[in-house]
């Protein structure tokens, strides 16, 4: 193992612990259009941003948080992540060095997006999602939350009457993203899938080899999207991101996926982000510029 490797690591390692691994983990998205969805587990809350700026047919951009760890922020990035979509990168509270490491501002027009709070999830607000959070080991990406997100999804497609959806999903969003567009296609067009746990049986195995934590190890009844990725249908556009210094998600295990995406037919393209980890990854340049791409192409 490098040295390089090594202190990333390590860094993941303290997180798990309780310590941020993250350029900004309390980056929030301020004000927006707070919306309880109702899901056949109860209600998941969704800000939703650009709503006063958009056409009768706009493009939406999902954006779904990661798992986190035991002491983790309360999740609210996602918030962030789709202010800065919407109403521009000034916007979303975050720190100077935050904002300077997204890159050149891109304007992303006629589009409204919306974070939404997983099941289970409670964010700095005090505001929790309806369901099942589970111990985040990847043993929450159930089928009864893939559908609870779906229903939201669904819902904001009808009420924006939108003309394409994109789903932006980090860490074990990117794995929810993953098995919506493989077991419901018609809830997406696209997925910018970063940090993509696309392969989770090798990505916990190697988890519990990394900490001994016996959860990784643990059985779930989580969607692998790897066993699903020959049911991606060939007319959906996939992005992926992984940080060169991510030490959860290796490159090779968003190749394997991105491969079998690629002998069926499925637009797809894959990026290592220099220098990122797997959470700052979800604000590269690079995960902006194929958002950009996406966004363009509907």
């Amino acid at each position: 193992m490098t040295m390089k490797r090594f202190l990333c690591t390590l860094a993941c390692l303290l997180a798990l612990a309780g310590t941020a691994c993250s350029l900004d983990p309390y980056a929030r998205g301020i004000g927006g259009d707070i919306r309880w969805m109702d899901v056949p587990q109860g209600r998941l809350k969704t800000k939703i941003y650009g709503t006063g700026s958009h056409s009768e047919n706009p493009v939406l951009v999902v954006v779904l948080h990661g798992d986190g760890g035991k002491g983790s922020p309360r999740p609210s990035y996602h918030y962030a992540v789709a202010q800065a979509i919407a109403e521009g990168f000034d916007k979303p509270e975050m720190s100077e060095g935050l904002r300077q490491s997204m890159g050149p501002p891109l304007r992303f027009d006629d589009v409204v997006a919306a974070g939404i709070l997983r099941p289970g999830y409670t964010d700095p607000d005090g505001d929790r999602s309806d369901g099942r959070l589970g111990k985040r080991t990847g043993d929450n990406h159930t089928r009864q939350v893939t559908e609870a997100v779906v229903a939201v999804v669904n819902t904001l497609k009808k009420d924006f009457n939108a003309r394409a959806v994109i789903l932006m999903g980090h860490s074990g969003g990117a794995t929810i993203s993953a098995n919506i567009l493989a077991l419901y296609p018609d809830t997406a067009d696209a997925a910018l899938l970063v940090g993509c746990g696309c392969d989770m049986a090798v990505i916990r195995a190697r988890l519990y080899d990394m900490t001994g934590y016996t959860e990784w190890s643990t059985p779930t009844t989580s969607l692998d999207p790897m066993t699903s990725a020959n049911e991606v249908p060939a007319s959906k556009k996939v992005r992926l991101v992984v940080g060169e210094n991510d030490d959860k998600v290796y490159p090779e295990d968003i190749r394997r996926y991105a491969d079998v995406l690629a002998a069926n037919g499925v637009d797809v393209e894959m990026v290592v982000a220099p220098d990122h980890g797997h959470n700052s990854v979800v604000v590269a340049p690079v995960t902006f510029s194929y958002l950009d791409e996406l966004v363009r192409a509907y």
